[in-house]
């Protein structure tokens, strides 16, 4: 049985992981999802405020052997927040390279983040698997792992691209609408009451035709409320 230790990752280690990101998105028949690319790993795992953490199986060689540590499995997660039970860890990916599975790795990988979500006063952490991967599920079972879908039929959902582009440049066409819906009867109101005073008539006028270009720009400006 190979020597392995779990460790935070390093930034150093992106290319490795990426490479078996790959390999588990094979596993799970789902290779043409992957767009991640290593430079964005280093952005989004190595900056000031990280997405995500990762832990990574390091196998040890044996006294004498040529062959230097190298990277086995990881286990990448990062923290959300239940309204029911608040602080909470997401493990997103776990993976153990075939020729080292069953060997305990990936069950000490799960049990380095329940150390890590205690650390930080979290509650539960989360897990997804794919419904025909049984050997999976059957060991995070023994490990001691509730089956939402079983216990409350939770389903989950994903918005993505184009449709997220399409929700959000829904919202802001509809501030714009009120943005101007707002002028519009502000324009009504002075119409309707100072509209028979000429001076003041022209006033609206020339507001109309001068100012309220600038202002339908300045409705969809960035300084918006909500």
């Amino acid at each position: 049985m190979v020597s392995v230790r779990i460790r935070d990752a390093k930034e150093e280690d992106c290319g490795n992981i990426l490479k078996m990101i790959r390999e588990l998105a094979e596993f799970e028949k789902l290779s043409d999802q992957v767009k991640i690319s290593e430079e964005a790993l280093r952005a989004d795992g190595f900056g000031e405020n990280p997405f995500y953490y990762c832990l990574v199986a390091e196998s040890l060689p044996s006294p004498g052997e040529p062959q230097g540590p190298c990277l086995v499995g990881y286990g990448l997660y990062y923290f959300i927040y239940s309204t029911w039970k608040g602080r909470s860890i997401y493990l997103e990916d776990i993976y153990v390279k075939p020729e080292y599975r069953g060997q305990g790795i990936g069950s000490k990988i799960i049990k380095k983040v329940a150390e890590v979500a205690l650390d930080k006063g979290c509650s539960q952490f989360r897990l997804s698997v794919l419904d025909w991967n049984k050997g999976a599920m059957d060991l995070y079972k023994v490990l001691g792992a509730q089956d939402l879908t079983e216990a409350e039929g939770w389903h989950s959902f994903c918005f993505e691209g184009e449709v997220m582009k399409k929700l959000a440049g829904e919202r802001k066409e509809n501030e714009k609408k009120r943005n101007m819906a707002g002028v519009d009867g502000w324009l009504s109101l002075t119409h309707s009451l100072l509209g028979t005073w000429p001076a003041t008539q022209a006033c609206a006028q020339d507001w109309e035709s001068n100012w309220r270009p600038f202002a339908s720009q300045a409705s969809t400006g960035p300084h918006q409320a909500g």
